[in-house]
C-alpha cells in the first residue's frame, strides 16, 4: 500500500477515535457524473419501464417519510442532469487534496454517457488514486477500452441481467475486446465484476450468468436481491418466496462453476439472506455507523449526501467547495448522528439505515474497535441461520442463544414445519424453506416409515430402498 493511502487510513481511524474531528478527507468518494442512461433495465429504479415514478433521491426520501411524492415533471428534469466538467474537476481536486484515494463513478445513470468521463478517470489515475466504474459497458468502444487499460482504471462493475439476447451478446463482444486489449498491453486491469440482480425473469438461469462470467474472463461475480425502492411497479419483478429454494439451488450451481474457474463470488454470504429482504436493523441497534468518515456521496448536481441511503442533501459542494463543507461545524454534527444509532433504536431521519448495503464496511470497523462484541454478533447471526430442523432447511426456527430450546421446539414454527413435512406426499413438492428433493437423510425417513407403517407402507418403503441402492432418488 502506498504511503499516502496508509496516511489516509490512519487519519480516518483517528477520526473514529476522536468522534468529533476528521483529520483528513473521506477514504472513498462516490461520484455521479450523469443521471442519463442508454438502457432501460427492468430492475433499475431510476429508468425501468415498470417504475410508477423514477426513484431519484427525492422520490425515495418522500416514500421513506410518507410525504407527498414530487411531480413527474420535476422528476423527469432530474433524470436529465449532467455534472458540469469544471465543477466536477474542482471538486475532484478538493477531494484529492483532502486525502481521498478511492473514486467510485456511479449514480443514477450510465457514467460513460458523460462526454468527459474518460477525462475524469484519467485525471484520477494520474493523481495516483484508485478508480472503479459502475457501468453497463455497452458504450465502451475499442478506443475507450484501450484508454481504460492504459490509464490503469482499477475495476469495471458491470450490471448484467440475462446471459442471452442482443444486449448480452453485445456485452460479451465489448468485454471480450477489453480482455484482448489487456493481453495486448500486458496488464490485468481493469478487473471486471459482473453484478447480477435477481428477478423473476432470470431466477431460473443464474448458472448461465456464471458461465457467461467464465467466457468474458470476469474476476468476480456478485448476485444481489432486487431492490424495489418502494415502487409498486417494481414489486411485481421480485421473485415470490416460494421460488427461494429453486433460486438457492441455482446459486449453488453457479457457485460451483465459479469456484472451478477461480472466480470470486458472494454466493456463500447471500444464500442465508435470501429468506427475507435485507434488514440491517439488528446490526445498527448494536453498532454505530462510521460512514461519515469513510465515504461521501456527491450527485451530478453537486448535492452532498452522507451515503447512498441518505435522501436529504446536506450542502452543494459545487457552490460551497468540498473542503469548506467537510470541515464545517455543521458537517461535524451530521457526522456524529450515525454514531448514535444504537442508542436511538431507529433509523436516522431521511436515511434508510435499516436497508443499508454498506453495513459490511461498518462491520469491519466494528471488528477493529469491538472485536469481542463483533465476534459474538457474527456468531449469533451465523447460528441463527443454522437453527433449523435439518441441513436442507434454510428457514430458521429460532436462536438457541437467545431463546429457551423447549420454547423453540414446541413453538408454532416447529409445529407448522412438522405438520407440513408430515404431509409432503400430498404436497407433491418440497416443504417451504427446504430442499427436500436433494435430502441426504431420506434413508432415516425410510427406516422410520417402516416402523410407523410396517404393512401399509411396505411397498413404498421397498421402492424407496431400491432407489437408494440404484444411485439416486426418483
Amino acid at each position: 500500500m502506498k504511503v499516502h493511502k496508509k496516511q489516509s487510513y490512519l487519519k480516518t481511524v483517528l477520526g473514529f477515535l476522536s468522534a468529533h474531528h476528521a483529520f483528513g478527507g473521506p477514504v472513498q468518494a462516490n461520484l455521479s457524473l450523469t443521471n442519463r442512461c442508454n438502457l432501460r433495465c427492468r430492475h433499475c429504479y431510476y429508468h425501468s419501464p415498470f417504475v410508477t415514478l423514477p426513484g431519484v433521491r427525492t422520490v425515495r426520501g418522500a416514500r421513506l417519510a410518507g410525504c407527498r411524492l414530487p411531480d413527474i415533471g420535476d422528476v423527469r428534469a432530474l433524470q436529465k442532469i449532467e455534472a458540469d466538467p469544471r465543477d466536477m474537476n474542482n471538486m475532484r481536486d478538493g477531494l484529492l487534496n483532502a486525502g481521498s484515494f478511492r473514486f467510485h463513478f456511479s449514480g443514477g445513470g450510465e457514467p460513460f454517457m458523460h462526454p468527459a468521463a474518460m477525462e475524469f478517470i484519467g485525471r484520477v489515475k494520474h493523481a495516483g488514486a484508485d478508480c472503479d466504474v459502475n457501468t453497463n459497458a455497452l458504450l465502451i468502444s475499442p478506443e475507450m477500452a484501450k484508454q481504460l487499460v492504459s490509464v490503469g482504471c482499477n475495476a469495471l462493475r458491470v450490471k448484467v441481467s440475462e446471459r442471452s439476447g442482443l444486449e448480452a451478446g453485445a456485452l460479451e463482444t465489448v468485454l471480450g475486446g477489453l480482455g484482448e486489449e489487456k493481453r495486448r498491453q500486458g496488464r490485468s486491469k481493469p478487473e471486471v465484476t459482473l453484478v447480477c440482480i435477481i428477478r423473476r425473469e432470470n431466477m431460473n438461469d443464474l448458472a448461465g450468468i456464471a458461465n457467461m462470467a467464465v467466457r468474458v474472463g470476469a474476476g468476480s461475480v456478485q448476485f444481489r436481491p432486487m431492490d424495489d425502492a418502494g415502487d409498486p411497479g417494481l414489486v411485481e419483478l421480485i421473485p415470490p418466496p416460494a421460488c427461494l429454494p429453486n433460486i438457492c439451488d441455482q446459486l449453488r450451481t453457479a457457485g460451483q462453476i465459479l469456484d472451478e474457474n477461480n472466480i470470486d463470488h458472494t454466493i456463500d454470504t447471500l444464500v442465508p439472506q435470501l429468506r427475507e429482504r435485507l434488514d440491517t436493523g439488528d446490526f445498527y441497534r448494536t453498532f454505530p455507523c462510521y460512514y461519515g468518515w469513510l465515504s461521501v456521496g456527491i450527485d451530478a448536481d453537486g448535492g452532498l449526501y452522507l451515503c447512498c441511503r441518505a435522501y436529504e442533501s446536506l450542502w452543494n459542494v459545487f457552490d460551497d467547495g468540498f473542503r469548506r463543507v467537510w470541515e464545517s461545524t455543521a458537517y461535524k454534527r451530521k457526522r456524529l448522528d450515525p454514531r448514535k444509532l444504537p442508542t436511538l433504536g431507529r433509523p436516522l431521519q431521511g436515511c434508510n439505515c435499516y436497508a443499508c448495503i454498506h453495513y459490511t464496511a461498518n462491520f469491519r470497523v466494528a471488528k477493529l474497535f469491538h472485536p469481542l462484541r463483533a465476534g459474538r454478533f457474527f456468531r449469533d447471526r451465523e447460528q441463527e441461520a443454522r437453527d433449523a430442523p435439518c441441513c436442507r432447511c434454510f428457514q430458521p426456527m429460532g436462536n438457541i442463544y437467545r431463546e429457551d430450546f423447549k420454547r423453540i421446539w414446541n413453538g408454532s414454527r416447529y409445529i407448522d414445519f412438522r405438520r407440513e413435512a408430515g404431509s409432503i406426499q400430498l404436497l407433491g413438492t418440497s416443504v417451504s424453506g427446504c430442499f427436500c428433493n436433494s435430502c441426504p437423510h431420506y434413508t432415516a425417513n425410510i427406516r422410520a416409515h417402516r416402523v410407523v407403517h410396517p404393512f401399509g407402507g411396505k411397498r413404498k418403503a421397498s421402492i424407496a430402498f431400491q432407489t437408494e441402492h440404484s444411485g439416486g432418488l426418483s
